[in-house]
């Protein structure tokens, strides 16, 4: 399934959107972030979105993660236009960081198996928390951190969606697993909030360490590809996308390179993944 050309370009466009209005809010409360993966990428690549995204990532050391969601929440600049969904106070949701969710719009992903959750055309906001330089004990704790994610997502739902390397019998066996788990978890009235705290207790475990200088994201298929020194990220260097400026790390080629190994060569066609929505509102239909 693919995109209508002209809609998915409407759909880059309102999250362009999103995205400015992001900037402009940060910019008026001091809150550091950039632009990163994919959205980076398309900068870097292509001066604006890789032809076949439909998202926009970026992302925000955890103090300023923590800064923005409590003052956009307050501030009516941004309240009255979007929501700010997150697992601790959106029902339904189950993502470890946060969505800026434009109000009256419709994005429902196909791989969307969580009937309770509805969320809006967005942008994703990834928190960044510091990490130690012992790599054994880094991936220590970035297998804890995704079991107890994965936990609170089984707390909500039974089938979430598997990756497509389960095949075959373990594939069934890990479906029969995961609906066995929610039931448990149902059962024992175990939520995903308070699983979610046990992830965040770890992911948060080094932010106040004295002398840190390696941050990464935790909630990544592989966090150790994320994982970049402060004088990667910052100060930050403005980078056009979409004739606009915005802020990127400042080693942009390292954080790409960890991430993409060779980020400049076009992927294959089977390779280029998007979201794909299955229900697409615009909320102008009607205009």
């Amino acid at each position: 399934m693919e995109y209508d050309k002209d809609i998915l370009r409407k759909l880059q466009l309102t999250q362009l959107g999103i995205l400015k209005d992001i900037d402009v809010f940060c910019k008026k409360h001091d809150i550091e972030y950039f632009i990163a993966y994919g959205t980076a990428i398309g900068a870097v690549r292509h001066d604006g979105f890789i032809p076949w995204d439909d998202d926009i990532d970026i992302c925000m050391v955890r103090k300023d993660y923590n800064r923005f969601i409590e003052l956009a929440k307050m501030e009516s600049e941004m309240n009255i236009k979007y929501d700010i969904l997150n697992i601790l106070d959106t029902p339904g949701y189950i993502s470890p960081f946060i969505k800026v969710s434009k109000k009256g719009t419709l994005f429902t992903e196909a791989t969307n198996t969580n009937k309770r959750y509805k969320q809006g055309i967005f942008v994703d906001i990834l928190p960044f928390d510091y990490v130690p330089d012992d790599k054994v004990l880094r991936a220590k704790m970035f297998r804890k951190a995704w079991i107890w994610s994965r936990v609170a997502i089984l707390c909500e739902i039974g089938d979430p969606i598997l990756p497509v390397e389960i095949k075959g019998v373990k594939r069934a066996v890990t479906g029969f697993g995961c609906k066995a788990v929610h039931i448990i978890l149902k059962v024992i009235r175990f939520n995903k909030k308070k699983a979610f705290n046990r992830y965040l207790k770890i992911a948060t475990k080094y932010n106040s360490e004295p002398g840190l200088t390696l941050m990464a994201e935790f909630d990544d298929l592989v966090p150790e590809r994320t994982v970049l020194a402060e004088k990667d990220i910052f100060p930050t260097k403005d980078i056009m996308f979409e004739g606009s400026m915005f802020p990127g790390p400042a080693n942009m080629h390292l954080h790409l390179s960890n991430y993409y190994g060779d980020y400049m060569e076009l992927p294959p066609l089977e390779m280029r993944h998007n979201h794909m929505a299955k229900e697409l509102v615009f909320g102008d239909e009607g205009c």
